[in-house]
Order: structure tokens, then C-alpha cells, then sequence
């Protein structure tokens, strides 16, 4: 397991020193990205097996590729915006600074399931509640992360503007990530639907503002 991942808020030196100067990157991007891909199988599992039906085969396949999905567009959007910026990274350094991002997400993602899966558990069958805890998780991950790749940011640029750059980032990168969850719905019922069709429209932002007004009636 200790080959397969790595506890970044433990290494934070050595990981910055691997982003400058690209000693050891290649390592810290496998152990990463293994990292954060076990976690987000774990959750899914634990997830999955507490909504029952598909969920227990299709919940750790789908947040994988929910958190590929969103790696894979904003790498690129990351790497386009810094080149623009004046930045000048190999793309092995910017797929490092982002996998800062998810790899810190997806610790905290492990530390938080056992609440997740308490308050699934208590709330088994009430899709709206079981929804917004894990948003609230979610998004607890997601700003760990966040946190902790602007750390990670701030060492590695000396110019304020870069710094700026990957904050505008961060909220493609917010964006990205909830509609990619969206389109890989349902979630939290126990349905044989993998995911539904794209035509059927909607946002993650507009269902979670109408679970809010319902539960607050």
C-alpha cells in the first residue's frame, strides 16, 4: 500500500523540492495518482454497498472515473492557462501540481467516510439528506485540497500573477468536478441505471438547490 500511495501533508517538503526541480516527480506522480484512485474506490465501495441494487458494482467504478474525468480537462485547461501566463512548466509538473490537488481530496475523503457511512447508515432510504451529506463531504474534500494545493502553488511560483492563475483555476476545476458527478448520476438509490442520459439535462448546482428548498418547507 505504501507503494501504491502516498501521504502528501507528510512529504510537503520533499514534493515541493520534486516540483521544482522534477527529482523523484515521476515517483510522486504514480503514488499520487494510485492515492487518490484507491480512496475514490473505497468511498465508492462503502457507498455502494450501503445503497444496495447496481450501486454496490457501479459506485466505486463510477467515482473513479469521475475524478479521471475531471483530472484529464483540467490538466490541460491548468497547463493552457500557466503557459499563457508565462509560466514555463514541463507538463510533468503541472500534472504534479494538480494531483497535489486530488491526492490531498482524497485523503480527506478517507478520513471523512466513516462519518459518510455512519450518517448513510441512519438515514438509510431518505435520498435527499444521504445526497447532502456527501456534498457537505464533498466539498470538505475539495477545500482541503484546495488549501493544500495553494500551498504547494505559493512554494513553487515566486510571481503573484501565477498564484492568481491557479486560484482562477480552481474554480474551473470546482465547476468541472460537480457536473462530472452530475452526469455520472444516480448516486445515493439503488437503480440498474449506470447513468442516465445526457439529455435529460440539469445541473449538480440545481438539484442540490431544490433538495435545500424542499427540506426546508
Amino acid at each position: 500500500m505504501s507503494q501504491l500511495a502516498i501521504n502528501v501533508f507528510e512529504h510537503r517538503d520533499r514534493l515541493l523540492h520534486a516540483l521544482r526541480t522534477g527529482e523523484e516527480l515521476p515517483e510522486f506522480i504514480r503514488r499520487m495518482a494510485g492515492g487518490s484512485l484507491l480512496w475514490a474506490v473505497l468511498y465508492g465501495a462503502v457507498l455502494g454497498g450501503q445503497i444496495g441494487g447496481w450501486q454496490v458494482v457501479s459506485s466505486p467504478v463510477k467515482l473513479p472515473l469521475i475524478l479521471l474525468g475531471t483530472a484529464v480537462i483540467c490538466v490541460t485547461a491548468l497547463y493552457v492557462m500557466l503557459a499563457l501566463a508565462g509560466a514555463r512548466l514541463h507538463w510533468k509538473q503541472v500534472l504534479g501540481l494538480t494531483l497535489c490537488f486530488l491526492s490531498a481530496s482524497g485523503i480527506t475523503m478517507g478520513c471523512v467516510l466513516p462519518v459518510t457511512a455512519f450518517w448513510t447508515q441512519v438515514l438509510h432510504g431518505q435520498r435527499g439528506p444521504i445526497t447532502l451529506v456527501h456534498t457537505v463531504a464533498f466539498l470538505a474534500c475539495g477545500a482541503v485540497g484546495a488549501l493544500f494545493g495553494l500551498e504547494m502553488t505559493r512554494g513553487l511560483f515566486d510571481r503573484s500573477r501565477l498564484v492568481q492563475v491557479v486560484m482562477g483555476w480552481m474554480v474551473v476545476y470546482a465547476l468541472v468536478a460537480q457536473q462530472m458527478a452530475w452526469l455520472f448520476r444516480p448516486h445515493f438509490n439503488a437503480t440498474t441505471v449506470f447513468m442516465r442520459p445526457l439529455s435529460t439535462g440539469g445541473s449538480a448546482l440545481q438539484t442540490i438547490w431544490e433538495i435545500l428548498g424542499h427540506l426546508l418547507r
